[in-house]
């Protein structure tokens, strides 16, 4: 059943990024403006001040960055993105 379960939030956490990926330029570009290595906690401090990211974007990207997670590049945050 867990199984189950993984595959099904797999998929739901898939979708969402189909349904976001249009308009991920302007997180994506700002991943380069944070200085790295940095927690999971940090990076979701810029994002929020980032006024050219739509605000659904920033409600994904807390759904999907660990806060205490240490993260070494921003090829980090985007797999932890899924991009």
């Amino acid at each position: 059943m867990k199984q189950i379960e993984s595959t099904i939030n797999g998929d739901l956490k898939m979708g969402a990024k189909i349904g976001k990926s249009k308009n991920v330029s302007a997180m994506v570009s700002h991943l380069k403006d944070v200085e790295y290595s940095a927690t999971g906690k940090k990076f979701l401090e810029v994002c929020d001040n980032m006024p050219d990211v739509p605000n659904e974007q920033r409600v994904w990207v807390r759904d999907s960055i660990e806060p205490n997670k240490e993260y070494a590049s921003p090829e980090e945050i985007r797999h932890d993105l899924d991009l």
